[in-house]
């Protein structure tokens, strides 16, 4: 099981490059076309996925993405969930993104 938020841009889409240059910022590492890591000292903790969200239904983007799944392990999110929601909020403000709580059904941002 994991904790999951999402970070939402409904119109406000990015190309696929721009926001892979945001989040290598931010210290993700792509390990995959559509998927980033998390990782300290090696261990990855986290990850996120790049997805195109319209109507609630998440799918693979194509050129355009407007949503990043994030995934917290359960074996992880009381060592490192602090510091991957604030990576997140950072992101969200930077992106004028919304940031949805999946489990509570709720924006936290």
């Amino acid at each position: 099981m994991s904790y999951d938020v999402s970070l939402l841009g409904g119109d406000r889409a990015l190309g696929r490059g721009e926001l892979e240059q945001h989040l290598a910022s931010l210290g993700l590492v792509a390990n995959g076309s559509n998927h980033f890591v998390f990782m300290d000292a090696g261990k990855i903790y986290a990850d996120a996925d790049l997805a195109w969200s319209e109507g609630g239904d998440y799918t693979e983007p194509g050129e355009r993405v407007n949503c990043i799944q994030v995934h917290i392990p359960a074996g992880f999110y009381e060592s490192h969930s602090a510091a991957v929601l604030q990576t997140c909020e950072k992101l969200a403000s930077h992106l004028e993104w919304r940031l949805f709580d999946e489990q509570e059904d709720k924006y936290l941002r």
